[in-house]
């Protein structure tokens, strides 16, 4: 019973700032052409990777659905050093996971979250243009995703969605951002709110505190997160587990910088698009750079004494009729596909 209490109190602090979120991807799907970022990714130059880890922190996209943008960002010209920084910051910075970062970590952990993402987008692409000075491309880039839907990777062709009504674009959006996009990222944060909850009842707070800081828990936390798919939004309530249960901050950090863009099936896609030896560089230098701005955390937070307050408590920093309302807004949008089958299911029998 305590586990389903937990739970709840724990689903009701993180999906109306999810819902937020997907709202705010709503927008940006709606008004921002679709041939934009790569129109400006083009050049393999200093300059380029900087742009991409701009334009790529607020694109809705979550660490799966991100892999056939960039396929097709590298197919249409795009160099690799931009296609590393955007591969890097999309999904870490989204405004979904920084939504559910606010909500569950609080404002501090949610800037550093975010300025550590954008500098390791960045440096991580500029070791890969200077190491890999050619830019040849694969013969063939096959177009698929691990996750992600064929509607979600295309996008809207641009021209059409500006011919058509304010109101009808605002629709799709938000149609395609509670759709396809949570369809991509729901199920993980689902996973990661119960081990939440689950750590949560069964292991005492504190029990991991002479483990939780220093180099090696850093690196655990890289080794964690490599063989895993965990995206943004998901890695967040991990985090606070991984807070209650004593890690530092700054491990938490590299956790959740590290996770979302170095697991298994990034990598791989990388391999594909830019070869091995950029796909080596791409995390080698990810996982050095979360550990740096780890450990460059925690001694900030030991010289100026700030504090994480995360959201653990269960109870929600919004009006609770308004949280549950959201909540089962989300819920709703993400059984309706199931929903939805139930009928043909029937029908055949």
């Amino acid at each position: 019973m305590e586990f389903f209490d937990n739970l709840f109190g724990i689903m009701l602090e993180a999906l109306p700032f999810l819902a937020f979120g997907f709202f705010m991807s709503g927008l940006l799907k709606s008004f921002v052409p679709s041939n934009f970022i790569a129109k400006h990714l083009g050049k393999e130059n200093w300059a380029s990777p900087i742009k991409a880890a701009f334009l790529g922190a607020p694109i809705p996209l979550c660490s799966c659905s991100v892999i056939p943008v960039t396929m097709e960002m590298r197919r249409s010209g795009a160099g690799k050093g931009s296609v590393s920084s955007f591969l890097i910051s999309a999904p870490e910075t989204g405004f979904d996971s920084l939504s559910i970062s606010y909500a569950m970590l609080g404002p501090l952990m949610t800037v550093t979250r975010l300025f550590s993402a954008l500098i390791t987008a960045i440096c991580t692409a500029w070791i890969i243009v200077f190491a890999t000075r050619d830019n040849v491309m694969p013969e063939e880039l096959e177009k698929s995703s691990c996750c992600a839907s064929k509607k979600g990777a295309k996008g809207d062709d641009s021209k059409k969605s500006l011919k058509v009504g304010i109101l009808t674009r605002f629709v799709e959006g938000q149609k395609y951002s509670f759709t396809t996009i949570l369809n991509d990222s729901f199920k993980f944060v689902m996973i990661a709110l119960v081990i939440t909850a689950l750590i949560k009842t069964v292991i005492p707070q504190g029990v991991f505190t002479q483990y939780g800081d220093g180099f090696l828990a850093m690196l655990a936390m890289v080794i964690i997160g490599f063989p895993m798919y965990v995206c943004a939004s998901a890695s967040t309530p991990i985090a606070v587990s991984l807070l209650l249960l004593g890690v530092s901050p700054g491990a938490t950090l590299t956790f959740m910088l590290a996770g979302p863009s170095s697991n298994i099936a990034t990598v791989g896609v990388v391999s594909k698009m830019m070869g091995k030896k950029a796909s080596f560089i791409y995390v080698l230098s990810v996982c050095s750079f979360s550990i740096g701005a780890g450990m460059l955390f925690n001694k900030l937070i030991s010289i100026y004494g700030w504090e994480i307050n995360y959201n653990q408590s269960g109870q929600t920093i919004i009006p609770m009729p308004i949280a549950i309302f959201l909540t089962a807004l989300v819920l709703f949008c993400a059984l309706l596909p199931f929903i939805k089958k139930l009928p043909l299911r029937n029908s055949k029998n």
